[in-house]
């Protein structure tokens, strides 16, 4: 025994009762852009200056591999520094920066994905005189 009762239903084409929004009286805060102003990707991805306690290298060596890493792609950061707590610095550093896992691997660190472009800009607004990819 069904009750065969006719709902009302709202017309979308003319903005009936979606008018009542709980949010439309709050002010809108000073550092969210408006609407008619969306933020651009260059806008998102400004470089921020790089300041470190680190001793800056001379020279850079990148490298892109997939060999042996089940396919995964990484990239190795060699000739960066000698001392192995200096290492483990620059590689916490590095992980940090660029939002990606690492870890310390022989006298190179080895961080997940292809951050070649990325780490080249790092290197070269910190001071580096030779990148090598």
């Amino acid at each position: 025994m069904k009750k065969d009762k006719k709902t009302e239903r709202l017309d979308a084409t003319r903005g009936e009762g979606f008018s009542n929004s709980p949010f439309a009286s709050l002010p809108r805060p000073a550092s969210c852009p408006s609407r008619e102003e969306p933020a651009t990707l260059s806008d998102l991805r400004t470089v921020e200056p790089v300041s470190t306690d680190l001793p800056t290298p001379r020279r850079v060596v990148l490298r892109y591999e997939r060999k042996g890493r089940g396919g995964k792609a990484v990239t190795v950061v060699e000739q960066l520094v000698d001392d192995p707590a200096q290492l483990q610095r620059w590689c916490s550093k590095l992980k940090k920066h660029l939002g990606c896992g690492g870890v310390v691997e022989e006298q190179g660190i080895v961080l997940q994905g292809d951050q070649r472009a990325r780490l080249a800009a790092f290197f070269a607004q910190a001071g580096v005189d030779k990148i090598s990819q």
